[in-house]
């Protein structure tokens, strides 16, 4: 072989190797990125629902309005069942997690939050079920099911059921 021929099939050998560690390192990597995205989507899901809980519960004590920027794409939905109201917020993930309900929060607290994973869809979920000083009614007047880019919380109005004082709580999408 020439000394031009070997000079040219060295540069391809080490372009073929570059290229190769370089796809390997891409695949690898991918993985890994995209399980950083889901795991920052369950973080900013949980702080989400969090805050809003915090929202809630300022304005079911000292009544007026407050809104919250919503700094996610997941779906966030208001189930509002009789005294089992729920908020729920759902985004799509690949990451591996408990199938069944975990509490974020202590058996004592007012509020309830709980996540779990349905397939490939991640829930977390608020609900007011222990109504020890008052209880708390969600409702909405508009869209039950959104994808919004900020969440008004207002005082509506209360009522007294079987000696408990029911604050009825507007939650509106926008």
């Amino acid at each position: 072989m020439r000394k031009g021929q070997s000079e040219i099939v060295s540069f391809v050998l080490l372009f073929l190797i570059g290229v190769t560690l370089f796809m390997t390192a891409i695949v690898w990597g991918r993985g890994s990125f995209e399980r950083n995205l889901d795991i920052n989507k369950i973080a900013s899901t949980e702080t989400l629902i969090k805050e809003l809980d915090s929202n809630i519960q300022t304005v079911a004590r000292f009544g007026g309005r407050k809104e919250m920027e919503y700094r996610s794409d997941s779906t966030v939905i208001l189930n509002d069942i009789g005294s089992e109201d729920t908020i729920e917020m759902r985004a799509v993930i690949q990451e591996t997690l408990p199938s069944y309900w975990v509490n974020l929060t202590t058996p004592d607290s007012f509020s309830l939050i709980r996540e779990k994973l349905e397939g490939d869809i991640f829930i977390v979920q608020l609900s007011y079920p222990n109504r020890q000083i008052y209880g708390i009614d969600l409702f909405t007047t508009g869209s039950k099911e959104s994808v919004p880019r900020s969440i008004a919380i207002e005082k509506d109005s209360s009522y007294v059921d079987s000696g408990m004082t029911i604050i009825k709580i507007k939650i509106t999408f926008e």
